[in-house]
């Protein structure tokens, strides 16, 4: 799901969609801005409709968006990380089932 985080000046926004959804608009309001953000699985493009000028971070990259002109930004792949392991002594209590409720 998209995440985006107000910054003081700057709005970041690191957008990912599952799979089951392919597209995904909404407006977000801010310092009297108004920005259209649309999200696909390939990209997510920014459009002011209200305002001036604002810096927008897509992925830690910053693009300007005006009211002219909307920009984009590629959705990068995700990385491949190793599956995360318990902390030793920290993983879950292996319990018997007695076969009731309790």
């Amino acid at each position: 799901m998209p995440y985006a985080e107000a910054g003081q000046d700057a709005l970041s926004f690191a957008p990912r969609l599952p799979e089951q959804i392919s597209r995904l608009v909404f407006a977000v309001q801010f310092r009297q801005r108004c920005v259209r953000v649309d999200i696909s699985h390939q990209q997510a493009t920014y459009t002011l409709l209200a305002g001036t000028e604002l810096e927008v971070h897509h992925h830690g990259s910053p693009l300007k968006v005006t009211r002219d002109v909307p920009c984009s930004g590629p959705i990068p792949a995700v990385p491949d990380l190793p599956e995360p392991q318990q902390p030793p002594g920290r993983g879950p209590a292996h319990r018997r089932w007695t076969g009731r409720n309790e």
